[in-house]
């Protein structure tokens, strides 16, 4: 296939082509948009219509681009992401995806110039660092960013999203739990408030920044009510709390959010140790920061006594579910308490005994074999 030189080194190919009664010579070619281009050469001598092909590609390249850069590309995503009301972090990880097929094709103008035979080799750049689960989330957004926010063609919209295996959920179990617990209230002095938080998210289920979150007008009547603001499927929330830990809950709220005391009572930690230095980096409290605080000191858990890894999601969250549907809660009323699609949770957090119902199975499928076999001794008995 023939292709043309631009001023830049660029090599763009194209094709000559004729159709039905039109004397014309047809050039095909690929514009800077990506998008398919059939111009007439309005030739019909082919060398002619060589030339004037070659004349026609450096001519529509040279025309202002609409073309946004990667920079103006991210501030107009983000501009309408913004308009539509998404959630900080939601628009952190579409600019994120857009951030990492960026580092992959650094030559590139813009989002444009990528084309649907790149994203093959996206996927296999970020096959040697990270999971296909993750590669798999990495596409899915930069297919919303192509199709929904950018609306100038999409590369990903055939892309084959690359195969995963299938994890069984798991279950941490409470003692795995408590040796966590422990280890955080000997580092800690016996101090109280990140075990009663942990507790709380371990017996309800909750996300970990819905609780941050949770102010202490929202502590009402034995129950948290968690809001649409903090929710991930912005629905508000009810979850009962056992009679113990709302009482405790009630006694440590602060003026605004429940676990307010947090700053304060961590810098009091360090003033009694003497570490002046980390009393001065101690700022106010906000739920992020007890989110971030709680995470870091799961992570120096494993990284100090290395015992087998488990993710605090999971020990939480996912074994309060695992927990109601071992109690044969039906997994659609189970799925309005904790928030979330019925499908989500059966996939992620349940973790089931397996070989119990495999057996239950086995056996109703032997009792139906037994009872085949007499039906057909019956039937064949002689009067």
């Amino acid at each position: 296939m023939p292709s043309c030189e631009l001023s830049d080194g660029i090599r763009i190919r194209y094709s000559l082509k004729r159709r039905g009664r039109d004397p014309f010579f047809l050039v095909c070619f690929r514009g800077a948009d990506r998008k398919r281009k059939e111009r007439s050469t309005r030739e019909t001598n082919q060398k002619r219509a060589y030339d004037a092909a070659l004349a026609i590609i450096k001519r529509t390249y040279s025309q202002p681009s609409k073309r946004p850069s990667w920079e103006d590309a991210r501030k107009l995503v983000k501009e309408r992401m913004v308009g539509h009301n998404l959630r900080p972090g939601s628009i952190a990880a579409y600019l994120s995806a857009m951030n990492l097929l960026h580092e992959v094709f650094p030559e590139t103008h813009g989002p444009c110039d990528i084309a649907p035979d790149m994203i093959d080799h996206f996927k296999a750049v970020r096959a040697k660092v990270v999971s296909p689960r993750t590669i798999r989330g990495n596409l899915q957004h930069l297919q919303a960013v192509y199709a929904v926010w950018l609306k100038n063609g999409n590369p990903l919209a055939n892309v084959n999203m690359p195969e995963e295996d299938v994890k069984d959920p798991i279950l941490v179990p409470r003692a795995a739990f408590q040796l966590f617990l422990d280890w955080l209230t000997k580092r800690w002095e016996g101090w109280r408030l990140p075990i009663l938080f942990l507790e709380v998210q371990r017996t309800i289920g909750c996300r970990i920044s819905e609780l941050a979150f949770l102010t202490t007008d929202r502590l009402r009547d034995g129950r948290a009510y968690f809001t649409s603001e903090t929710t991930k499927g912005r629905r508000d929330r009810t979850c009962k709390l056992p009679a113990a830990l709302f009482e405790e809950l009630q006694a440590v709220a602060g003026p605004s959010y429940v676990f307010e005391r947090f700053a304060e009572e961590l810098r009091a930690i360090h003033a009694r140790r003497g570490e002046k230095e980390h009393v001065s980096r101690i700022r106010d409290f906000t739920p992020a920061r007890l989110r971030l605080w709680i995470e870091e000191n799961h992570r120096l858990y494993f990284e100090q006594t290395k015992v087998e890894h488990w993710k605090l999601h999971t020990a939480t969250r996912g074994a309060a579910m695992s927990k109601a549907r071992m109690n044969r809660v039906l997994e659609s009323d189970a799925a309005v308490y904790f928030g979330c699609h019925p499908i989500t949770m059966h996939k992620y957090y349940l973790a089931l005994d397996k070989e119990r119902l495999a057996d239950d199975v086995a056996d109703k499928l032997f009792s139906a074999d037994e009872s085949e076999g007499e039906l057909r001794e019956t039937k064949c008995r002689k009067p």
